[in-house]
């Protein structure tokens, strides 16, 4: 591979932009042979030759290359292959061999990464001008007289100005836009794998229906097996957290909680004073105008809290014919949007399953 002393990393949407670039500025202004400037979407004499690995070789002419020219378009920093090189150019340059330029209708502002912190001067900038025809010259060993470069430089502004109507701006999503679009895709993934699973449970149900034997199989294979095991876990885990606790006056304070009441804290000579008093101890409770009032800042008492709200959530939605008749025979045909209520409480949390202190 042969190594060009000049490289252009510049983005293909601006391919207009950088073979004037190189025409007027490089060719004619510093007398750089097209040889010695490699530009990849260039004419084939910027170009990588034909069957070349176009990546391996931008890479490793931006790595060996004595000066590397990076055009900043507003469209450069949305092409990752320009950032690539970009961050080649970077890793390896020092203020001698890399001149970043920034195009005059680009805010500074806009800049990124590596070229947020640079001091950049735009393409139209005099100063800059001078600068590449510099450091132009010493790479390619070239020299050109000052009124030559000084022409070059007119019909490149004057070609800049005419290129304004072919520089593409990329097109840009606001973040509420993308939040929105973000949204509609879960959902539409969310309802995809829902039917998928539908799909799945329906197939599973037939095939139990028809190896039944009996009317009491036959009733099973139909039952709503997902819903009747989202219960079943939401169960459990309030079971658990419950039991956790240990202490059936805590129990009792979290039902009258979620039913909107309130529990008087005992007095010294009620059965379940100590209970209270233990619980009270143990800061899950605090008493409040004689009221006992859970203290949610204790995790034992939030994760009991918040379970039992889940299922309380969960037997109040909307469910099907099938799941209802599965609940009624279950519950004897207790209500099943009302949990807090003592007779429901009771066999979805049977009294034996919670401990004392």
């Amino acid at each position: 591979m042969t190594v060009k002393p000049i490289f252009i990393s510049h983005a293909s949407d601006d391919e207009a932009l950088a073979y004037e670039f190189v025409e007027q500025l490089l060719r004619l202004g510093a007398g750089v042979g097209g040889d010695q400037i490699l530009f990849s979407s260039g004419h084939a004499e910027y170009s990588v030759p034909s069957g070349t690995d176009l990546m391996a070789n931008v890479r490793a002419q931006v790595s060996a290359s004595t000066l590397v020219i990076a055009l900043i378009t507003p469209t450069y920093q949305t092409r990752p292959v320009c950032v690539a090189e970009l961050g080649a150019a970077w890793g390896k340059a020092d203020s001698s061999n890399f001149l970043p330029v920034l195009y005059p209708d680009l805010p500074r502002s806009e800049l990124q990464g590596v070229l947020a912190p640079l001091t950049i001067r735009k393409m139209n900038d005099p100063v800059f001008l001078e600068e590449l025809h510099k450091r132009a010259c010493a790479a390619a060993r070239t020299s050109s007289n000052v009124s030559d470069f000084t022409r070059s430089s007119g019909k490149w502004l004057s070609a800049l100005d005419s290129l304004k109507d072919s520089i593409a701006y990329p097109n840009e999503v606001s973040l509420e836009e993308y939040n929105e679009l973000k949204m509609k895709y879960d959902g539409a993934q969310a309802m995809l794998i829902d039917k998928r699973d539908k799909i799945v449970e329906l197939s599973a149900q037939i095939a139990e229906y028809r190896a039944a034997h009996t009317d009491s199989d036959r009733s099973r294979a139909l039952a709503p097996k997902n819903k009747v095991a989202e219960f079943d876990a939401l169960r459990s885990k309030a079971t658990e957290a419950l039991d956790r606790l240990r202490s059936p006056f805590t129990r009792d304070v979290i039902r009258e909680t979620l039913d909107g009441g309130e529990v008087a804290y005992p007095d010294l000579y009620a059965s379940d004073s100590d209970d209270a008093a233990e619980a009270k101890k143990k800061g899950w409770l605090k008493i409040i105008d004689g009221v006992a009032v859970l203290d949610y800042e204790f995790p034992e008492v939030s994760a009991a809290a918040d379970a039992v709200s889940d299922l309380d959530d969960f037997l109040k939605k909307e469910h099907d014919e099938a799941f209802d008749d599965w609940w009624s025979e279950n519950f004897n045909g207790q209500p099943r949007r009302r949990l807090p209520a003592g007779q429901v409480w009771d066999r979805v949390f049977p009294s034996a399953t919670f401990g004392r202190f």
